[in-house]
């Protein structure tokens, strides 16, 4: 699923009835509520505080930790469900707390006048989540995750709700890296050409990338031209053919060839699916 919510305990398995990928796939955004918990990222253990929003971008992993009974609650997303538009994926891919750092966590500090706040926007989230096959409670999910991607990005530049870490020079490479790949992947899918555009070796970015965010520049290439391919599907009524040349496939076979190849799916089924 795109987009969902759950409570589970510190201690509970994770991953029960998430997609086998879910870690490299998902956003996750953790809700610690007034009694705390405990959790490993990236392997290592964190004692969160009360009323705290936890960012963790895509490639994060979390587990369990042993003894911990505390409830906390986790929503997650994907890149498709965040980025309607292409001015939405620029916000999102320059959002410093959902691009992997070398630490893999933000921590936004909550103060107790937004107790209530928090608790609003978990169910409202849960309502969302129940009722997500209705259009409406599908806006809903996408304006609550949208208002606090935007809450994040203003209260995080503010001392009293400073970071636990902020973004260092290699972070922001890919973020940059990211961010040019958005614009430009219909024309430019070669890692060089970004390397170029970056004014660094592509050895060098190459390295980076793989040390931040553990895939390589052509890899989330590919991730991204993929989202974009499901996105243009989805979305509009252009012929799969004008989608094909828009991307600039040589003809529409070797786009459905390729599509298919990649996600185990035609682009005729898949828009079919999408919009059932």
């Amino acid at each position: 699923m795109e987009f969902g919510i759950r409570e589970i305990t510190s201690g509970d398995p994770v991953v029960s009835g998430l997609p086998q990928d879910w870690q490299d796939s998902l956003y996750k955004i953790l809700f610690i509520n007034e009694s705390g918990c405990s959790l490993r990222v990236n392997g290592k253990k964190l004692e969160l505080e009360p009323l705290s929003l936890v960012f963790l971008a895509k490639g994060i992993g979390i587990a369990p930790c042993k003894g911990e009974s505390r409830i906390f609650q986790m929503l997650y997303f994907s890149q498709g469900f965040a980025a309607r538009t292409e001015d939405e994926l620029s916000f999102l891919l320059s959002f410093g707390p959902l691009q992997k750092s070398l630490q893999g966590y933000t921590i936004l500090k909550l103060t107790e006048q937004y107790s209530s706040y928090y608790h609003l926007m978990v169910s409202h989230l849960e309502m969302a989540r129940c009722n997500y096959n209705r259009a409406i409670y599908r806006d809903l999910a996408f304006n609550m995750v949208r208002q606090i991607l935007l809450m994040g990005h203003i209260y995080l530049q503010q001392s009293e709700y400073a970071p636990v870490h902020s973004a260092d020079n290699e972070s922001r490479l890919v973020s940059e890296f990211r961010i040019l790949v958005q614009k430009s992947v219909k024309r430019e899918r070669k890692v060089s050409g970004y390397a170029d555009q970056l004014k660094v070796s592509q050895r060098k970015l190459t390295q980076i990338t793989k040390r931040i965010t553990g895939r390589t520049p052509k890899e989330l290439i590919n991730e991204h031209l993929g989202d974009l391919e499901k996105r243009m599907l989805a979305d509009g009524d252009r012929s799969i053919k004008q989608i094909a040349w828009d991307l600039g496939f040589r003809d529409v076979n070797n786009f459905s060839a390729s599509f298919s190849k990649r996600f185990g799916i035609s682009p005729k089924e898949f828009r079919k699916k999408w919009r059932l």
